[in-house]
């Protein structure tokens, strides 16, 4: 009968008396292979089909007096339009992007791009001034 499992309608079950109790279940055949199979297509679905929401640019502190922290640097630089488009052009590859960004004096040095082969192959560097936000790219 291959690699199904037959499942027998006059299978009982038994209470803790050990009295007979109603049948479990109706008789059918279950392809273990094919319950996998949908089983992790109905996961996938579920996890990418709708569960990341659109990006929300993230507020820079402006005139605040403190400076932007790295994370506020990347994250407003990974909400650029085409930073978006980059990165889900990447995921359907499946590879990722990586966003890196170092101090340079008053603005962070902010680097997209992909690993390929061993070395890295660069979508943009971002200059995003410390006191203001204000973002500059380096490729336009």
């Amino acid at each position: 009968m291959g690699p199904y499992i037959r499942v027998s309608a006059d299978s009982h079950t038994k209470d803790d008396s050990g009295t007979p109790g109603k049948y479990t279940a109706p008789s059918m055949n279950i392809c273990p292979a094919r319950f996998v199979l949908c089983s992790l297509g109905c996961l996938c679905a579920l996890t990418f089909v709708g569960c990341s929401p659109a990006p929300v640019p993230t507020p820079i502190p402006q005139n605040s007096g403190q400076d932007i922290s790295q994370e506020a640097a990347i994250e407003v630089v990974r909400n650029r339009p085409e930073v978006v488009k980059f990165e889900s052009t990447l995921v359907k590859a499946g590879t990722v992007a990586h966003i890196d960004a170092q101090s340079e004096d008053k603005e962070w040095l902010v680097q997209v791009y992909e690993v390929k082969g061993g070395h890295t192959a660069t979508f943009n560097w971002y200059r995003v001034d410390k006191k203001t936000g204000q973002i500059s790219t380096e490729f336009p």
